[in-house]
């Protein structure tokens, strides 16, 4: 090719889209200067060391990138990308920002499994998708989005970086990957999954306009704030009732205590108990348990306990009682549960390896 020539889409798409074994290579300074025209999110890179095969695209890309972030009036709104790449805090997002320099490769979807590390999923000039994997120095720019700081201002920038997401939701970045989103439904978090694994708790997944999956965890679950002291007794009875309609065992006493821990507990009238896990937060108890939902329709497990006695030590000013050199003990009545719920893990932040190339289909 001539100095200066380029290849339009239609002509890489020719070779992208074969099968390998037939689709021939482009490679040098035209394939550097053209891969723009199928590639349209790379426009504002500088492409170097570019081949393209069939289904199998690789380049280094440098420069600006674009975020689509606007300033809000009186605030600023901060870069993700230029405080992830030098370790130093984001400065305002302007049209572009600076990348260092990005190990890109891209893969057919039609003709390779998802890959297992980092990715997100793109779409060319001729409609086909793909698989991208940036790794390198400049590489969170390629999967990370604008900070936001949860005003309602920003509506307009978190549709356009989640065109998914419910009217009204506002967003606020917690760190590097993680979002505090609120609606209707509460607060919730969610983890971009380019930097963290799967999580094991409930959850659902929310696309970004670049392409990259996020978790979106299931908000959790309220408790009432329930009183303590006798006097409280009746308040948290009436309460618990209202919060929980569907439960119809007579309670006595309530336990809330541990409520920002996501349980609580119930006491009737015969001495037994029920505890209450919050299903966002525990994984299902072994043994038998029951499922409520609150008068919010958020649902919880409920594990019976039977009445028990315990025999405690006696205090006195902060210290143990002894009597004729013997710890002086007394009975105390208690509920005995023969299974506790297992709390969900945090999701675990990916480790930093080099990405396995993706699996062909079909082998």
């Amino acid at each position: 090719a001539r100095n200066g020539a380029v290849l339009t889409g239609e002509s890489i798409s020719s070779v992208a889209s074969r099968p390998e074994a037939v689709s021939g290579a482009i490679a040098g300074d035209i394939a550097d200067r053209s891969l723009q025209n199928f590639m349209p999110q790379l426009s504002n890179y500088s492409l170097a060391g570019t081949q393209i095969t069939g289904g199998h695209i690789h380049t280094t890309a440098t420069g600006m990138a674009f975020q689509g972030a606007e300033e809000q009036e009186g605030s600023s709104v901060p870069n993700p990308a230029v405080g992830t790449a030098n370790g130093e805090e984001g400065a305002a997002v302007q049209a572009a920002h600076p990348t260092g320099p990005s190990q890109i490769d891209y893969y057919s979807a039609e003709q390779y499994e998802a890959p297992e590390g980092p990715y997100s999923v793109v779409t060319a000039a001729d409609g086909s998708t793909w698989y991208q994997v940036a790794t390198g120095e400049g590489s969170a720019a390629f999967y990370d989005v604008p900070e936001f700081s949860g005003s309602a201002m920003e509506e307009s920038q978190v549709r356009e970086t989640f065109p998914g997401v419910d009217e009204g939701t506002t967003l606020r970045t917690v760190e590097q990957g993680i979002l505090e989103a609120t609606g209707e439904n509460g607060p919730s978090l969610w983890y971009n999954s380019a930097f963290y694994e799967e999580p094991d708790a409930p959850h659902s997944v929310v696309q970004a306009a670049n392409g990259v999956d996020w978790y979106q965890m299931e908000p959790a679950a309220q408790a009432p704030d329930f009183e303590t002291g006798e006097q409280a007794l009746a308040y948290n009875r009436a309460s618990f009732q209202n919060f929980m309609p569907g439960f119809d065992q007579q309670v006595t006493a309530v336990d809330g205590s541990h409520r920002e821990e996501g349980h609580f507990e119930v006491r009737h009238t015969d001495g037994s108990g029920t505890q209450f896990f919050d299903t966002t937060r525990y994984a299902a108890p072994r043994g038998d348990y029951k499922v409520y939902e609150d008068a919010k329709g958020q649902q919880w497990y409920a594990i019976h306990g039977e009445p028990a006695v315990e025999r405690k030590p006696v205090y006195l000013d902060g210290k143990a009682v002894y009597e004729e050199g013997k710890l002086k003990t007394t009975n105390v009545e208690t509920v005995r549960y023969k299974a506790t719920p297992t709390r969900y893990q945090k999701p675990q932040r990916r480790p930093e390896k080099p990405p396995k190339p993706p699996r062909k289909k079909g082998r």
